[in-house]
């Protein structure tokens, strides 16, 4: 099975990921857009989420690197508990080292994303990204809003 996304979060931000998952699964991209680009349909299905707690397990399990692999985007739900997340750094680490780092997609929803890096997404590059999605989402609106 081949996913349009991954959706990598920490579960205490799991509300985020569910309204992500949702509203990902049930957008209709615009008829045009898809003959224009020659997409194989107007759906962004499906997306993978993991609702599982990986809690204590050595490294990630192979279910996960399957479907990381088998991803076209990975999404990273970033926020401060995100970022103290031993497996969201995991998976983007697994993302980045399958070659995909130019697909990682970081939806701000919490904190200013300056002093949270994943040290998979860490560099010059990443730091401008953080920066930019820092200053797209005021702090004081929802996700939604943007």
């Amino acid at each position: 099975m081949q996913y349009k996304a991954f959706i990598s979060y920490s579960h205490q931000d799991s509300k985020w990921a569910a309204w992500l998952h949702r509203s990902l699964e049930r957008y209709r991209i615009d008829r045009k857009i898809v003959s224009e680009l020659n997409l194989a349909g107007n759906r962004l299905y499906p997306v993978f989420r993991d609702r599982s707690d990986l809690g204590t397990s050595p490294s990630l399990p192979e279910v996960i690197k399957e479907a990381l692999s088998q991803s076209d985007t990975l999404i990273v739900i970033c926020s401060p508990s995100c970022a103290r997340s031993r497996w969201v750094n995991d998976e983007a680490e697994e993302f980045i080292r399958l070659g995909k780092r130019d697909r990682i997609i970081c939806v701000l929803v919490d904190g200013d994303g300056v002093g949270h890096r994943h040290r998979g997404l860490a560099d010059q590059h990443d730091a401008r990204l953080w920066a930019s999605a820092a200053n797209r989402v005021p702090s004081d609106q929802s996700i939604r809003a943007w």
